[in-house]
């Protein structure tokens, strides 16, 4: 880990390439995994939570923009949106939609909830997206800025389709 290191460092392989920018709280990489470019940002606190941010789809202006961590209960939840929404950029969003499915294990129950944040119905339907996908211990944002027009029901289209490719390039679900 370099917390302490306030150096940019660039490294290239075959596989991946990886920007490190630390900054006062976070740490970004850049990853390339089959020509799929999305962003880490790992808290360099005591929180070990990565979140991974998902390429930007913009449709008449608007712009839809998911974000996942892989979580293990409500608190960690918790932790991953005080993150997010300490980011100005993400906090400005006019929406963002959450949806979490938890597997305790100790208890052998599903845990699972959603928030619209204003978007009606768009928070259930994420939800009922992670379902279909059968991921657990996965928390799933995605963040529209409204461009000005209207999209109908294709704003439910984007917010899934933005959350389902970030599932898939960070392996929740496989490709197909």
């Amino acid at each position: 880990n370099n917390s302490n290191n306030n150096n940019k460092e660039y490294q290239k392989n075959s596989k991946e390439k990886k920007y490190i920018e630390d900054s006062t709280d976070y740490q970004y990489q850049q990853q390339e995994e089959e020509g799929t470019d999305f962003l880490v940002q790992q808290k360099n606190s005591s929180s070990d939570i990565e979140i991974f941010h998902g390429e930007p789809f913009i449709d008449r202006k608007s712009i839809f923009q998911a974000h996942l961590a892989h979580v293990n209960n409500e608190s960690e939840v918790h932790n991953v949106i005080n993150i997010l929404n300490s980011d100005r950029k993400i906090a400005r969003a006019t929406h963002n939609i959450m949806a979490y499915r938890i597997f305790d294990q100790i208890k052998n129950i599903q845990r699972a909830d959603n928030d619209d944040d204003g978007e009606n119905g768009a928070g259930s339907k994420l939800a009922e997206l992670l379902q279909l996908l059968d991921v657990n211990n996965v928390v799933v944002v995605v963040s529209r800025w409204f461009g000005g027009i209207e999209l109908g029901p294709d704003r439910f289209k984007h917010i899934n389709n933005t959350a389902r490719q970030l599932l898939e390039n960070c392996g929740f679900v496989d490709n197909n």
